[in-house]
């Protein structure tokens, strides 16, 4: 099983913070730019967006701003 790694740059070059807290949450994935939404926690929202990454085959996760 391979490492899914979430990066967090384009997020943080748009609002100057790190991703936290409550909110409604996009990451993106693959080559095509496939995209993952989750409500809550940023927490909750990374974990289920590495496993749906992971699921598809793909090792790098944006979250967009």
């Amino acid at each position: 099983m391979q490492a899914v790694i979430v990066c967090t740059d384009r997020f943080r070059r748009s609002h100057a913070r790190d991703p936290k807290g409550r909110g409604y949450w996009m990451f993106q994935f693959g080559p095509e730019g496939e995209t993952f939404t989750a409500v809550g926690t940023f927490a909750d929202a990374r974990k289920a967006a590495k496993a749906a990454a992971r699921a598809a085959g793909h090792t790098i996760v944006h979250v967009l701003p």
